[in-house]
C-alpha cells in the first residue's frame, strides 16, 4: 500500500465561514462549500448548455461538443478539453460534460481527425481546440484563457501527457487510462497531473503505462495516481454499469480541476488523503500541494496573492503516525523524503 509526499507550495486559502461572497469577476471560487455528496452528485449547482461542433468546423481535427454553465452573468470559467480514444468515440465521454460543467467549468470533448493518429500526433490538436474555444466558439466570452486543463482517454490520455510536456502554462492534466509507448517519460512536465489507471486493463496495462508514467513525473510537482479496482480499460467511458466507479472518477476529477484550475483549497480534503468511500480504489499515490491557512477571524481577499515558497524545507526526522489503512494509502511521508522502490513510497 502506497504512502504520500507532502510539498509546500503556493495556493489559495479556502474562504472563511460567514464571509460574503466576492463578485464573480473577482474570484475563481465557484459554488458553495463542497461536501462528499456535492462532488459525487451527477449534477452540480449550475445549469448547463450543450453545443455541437461538427467535424470540419475546426480545421485539422474531428468533431467536438461543448458543455458550459449558463445564467451566471459576468463569470468566467476555467475549461477542460477532453480528447477521445482511438475509435474517435467522444460520445462515450459525454457523461463528463454536464457532470463537470455543472460544477463550474467549460468542458469540450473532441475527436481526432483520424483513427490512425497516435498520441504524439494527437497532442497537436489541443492548441487547435484551445484556439477555437477561447477565440471563436459561442462560449468564448465565458472561458478564462488563463485557466485551462487537458484530459483524454487511451490515445487521448497519452496525447494529454504529451501536450503537457509542451505547454507549461496548463493548470491541470488528467489522463484517463492513457496509452503511450511504455518507454515514454514525463520528467519535464510542470503541470499538476492526475492519472487514472485500471487494475485489469489489458490495453493500457496499469503497471506498464499509467503507473510508470505517473512515477516518471517530477517528484517536486503536484501529482496523483488513482488505480480503479478490478477495472478494465473502458471503465472511464460509457456504457459502464459500474456507477460506483464513475462516482470515484468524478469526485477525484472534479476535485483536481477545482484545486488546480480554480486554485480552490476547499477541495484539498478530497485529494490528500483520498477516502475510498465507494470501495473502488486499488492504489492511490500523490505528491501534495498545501494551501496556507487563512488569517484567523478575517475574510480572505477575493484575489489572494500567493505566498513565496520556502527556499528549502528540511526533512522531518521521523515519520508521522499513519491513519488507519484503507483506500490504498496508509500514511504521509515527511516533507523532503525521497521516493524509493519500484512501486513508489511504501510503508509495511
Amino acid at each position: 500500500m502506497a504512502a504520500s509526499i507532502s510539498l509546500l507550495s503556493p495556493a489559495t486559502a479556502a474562504a472563511q465561514p460567514n464571509c460574503p461572497p466576492p463578485p464573480c469577476s473577482e474570484t475563481t471560487l465557484r459554488g458553495p462549500d463542497p461536501t462528499e455528496a456535492s462532488i459525487g452528485a451527477e449534477t452540480g449547482t449550475f445549469n448547463t448548455t450543450t453545443i455541437d461542433v461538427p467535424k470540419g468546423t475546426i480545421q485539422g481535427m474531428g468533431g467536438a461538443t461543448i458543455f458550459a454553465p449558463t445564467g451566471t452573468g459576468n463569470c468566467k470559467y476555467g475549461a477542460v478539453i477532453i480528447q477521445s480514444g482511438m475509435k474517435l468515440d467522444r460520445d462515450r465521454l459525454a457523461w463528463y460534460g454536464p457532470r463537470v460543467a455543472s460544477q463550474g467549468f467549460v468542458v469540450m470533448t473532441m475527436d481526432a481527425n483520424s483513427e490512425n493518429e497516435l498520441p504524439a500526433a494527437r497532442a497537436r490538436l489541443y492548441p487547435l481546440a484551445i484556439d477555437y474555444l477561447t477565440k471563436s466558439s459561442q462560449v468564448k466570452d465565458t472561458v478564462d484563457a488563463n485557466r485551462l486543463a487537458v484530459s483524454g482517454w487511451s490515445f487521448g490520455g497519452g496525447a494529454a501527457l504529451d501536450y503537457s510536456r509542451q505547454n507549461s502554462k496548463l493548470k491541470a492534466s488528467i489522463p484517463l487510462t492513457p496509452w503511450e509507448l511504455p518507454t515514454s517519460r514525463y520528467d519535464t512536465v510542470q503541470t499538476p497531473t492526475l492519472i487514472f489507471g485500471a487494475e485489469s486493463d489489458d490495453q493500457a496495462p496499469a503497471n506498464t503505462m499509467p503507473y510508470p508514467f505517473y512515477r516518471s513525473l517530477p517528484a517536486n510537482r503536484p501529482k496523483a495516481y488513482l488505480e480503479l479496482k478490478g477495472a478494465e480499460h473502458d471503465v472511464v467511458a460509457t456504457p459502464n454499469p459500474d456507477t460506483a466507479a464513475k462516482t470515484t472518477i468524478a469526485k477525484t476529477y472534479i476535485s483536481w480541476l477545482k484545486r488546480f484550475v480554480d486554485s480552490d483549497g476547499r477541495y484539498d480534503q478530497f485529494l490528500w488523503p483520498r477516502a475510498d468511500t465507494e470501495g473502488k480504489i486499488a492504489r492511490y499515490e500523490f505528491v501534495k500541494q498545501l494551501a496556507p491557512p487563512a488569517p484567523p477571524n478575517q475574510c480572505p481577499s477575493p484575489s489572494p496573492t500567493p505566498t513565496r515558497p520556502p527556499t528549502s524545507t528540511p526533512p522531518s526526522s521521523s515519520r508521522p503516525p499513519a491513519p488507519a489503512p484503507g483506500g490504498g494509502q496508509v500514511g504521509i511521508v515527511p516533507i523532503g523524503a525521497p521516493e524509493t522502490g519500484d512501486r513508489g513510497l511504501t510503508e509495511h
